[in-house]
């Protein structure tokens, strides 16, 4: 029997997404940080939302967010932060790791979805 080749194209697939890790931290792939208009090895501020309908995740630089009261997460210089509060408020799961791809762009905040 022939052989099958196997093309992978993950690379493609998998520059922009989001992981929520077991112990409550986001992290966030380069390409979605470059996005969020960081540079290299700099922090980055953010807001998060969740829409509960669609299951989705939004994330917005705090510089384009017009947030009175709240306080931005702010991710490393390798793109992770530890979120846990607002994994307990909207009861995301965490106890393993789970990702989520980007799904498009609503009203300045980019959306993700669970894979």
């Amino acid at each position: 029997m022939p052989l099958i080749p196997f093309v992978n194209q993950s690379g493609k697939f998998h520059k922009n997404f989001i992981s929520i890790k077991s112990r409550g931290r986001l992290f966030v792939s380069k390409g979605i940080r470059k996005k969020l208009g960081g540079g290299k090895n700099e922090e980055i501020k953010i807001y998060l939302a969740y829409d509960p309908v669609r299951r989705c995740i939004g994330i917005m630089p705090a510089e384009h967010a017009k947030m009175e009261n709240g306080v931005p997460f702010t991710l490393d210089k390798d793109g992770n932060c530890h979120i846990i509060g607002f994994i307990k408020q909207f009861g995301l799961p965490h106890d393993k790791l789970y990702r989520y791809i980007l799904i498009g762009e609503e009203e300045g905040w980019l959306l993700f979805k669970r894979i």
